[in-house]
């Protein structure tokens, strides 16, 4: 078996516009590999308060030392200014983009998402969120 195949616990955290650290919160994930250096699995949040409880799909590759993919959620959920998970089962999830380096049964880097659009003299940027995270591996 793959030395990155299995479940991996670890946290995320939410880095605020101004620059600092925000929420951290905790999720476990399965991954398998399959050929051609190709991931697929999933993540389930497993902070005591307020995440979503559905399981996200996980897609992506490995490249050398490094892990990149894809987390899906099935619907659009967000947190409102008092920190309220609300849910919106009407609406995808845009897609969360993880990329981090492998050392050995530990893996760290930077995730990112779109949250919308924003119009600036014309032209169109791309508002983001985006963090840190975090896992180790807790069995093969």
């Amino acid at each position: 078996m793959s030395p990155i195949s299995g479940k991996w616990k670890g946290t995320y955290t939410v880095v605020t516009e101004e620059g600092s650290e925000g929420r951290t919160k905790s999720f476990e994930m399965i991954i398998k590999e399959e050929e051609d250096d190709e991931i697929t699995g999933e993540i389930i949040d497993t902070s005591e308060s307020n995440q979503n409880p559905e399981i996200a799909k996980v897609t992506g590759f490995i490249m050398g030392d490094t892990l990149s993919f894809v987390k899906q959620y099935p619907y659009m959920f967000f947190y409102t200014e008092k920190d309220e998970l609300k849910i919106d089962e009407s609406k995808p999830h845009p897609e969360i983009h993880y990329h981090g380096e492998i050392k050995e049964n530990e893996i760290s880097g930077l995730w990112d998402m779109e949250i919308g659009t924003m119009q600036f003299y014309g032209n169109y940027y791309s508002k983001m969120m985006s963090g840190t995270w975090q896992v180790k591996k807790i069995n093969g």
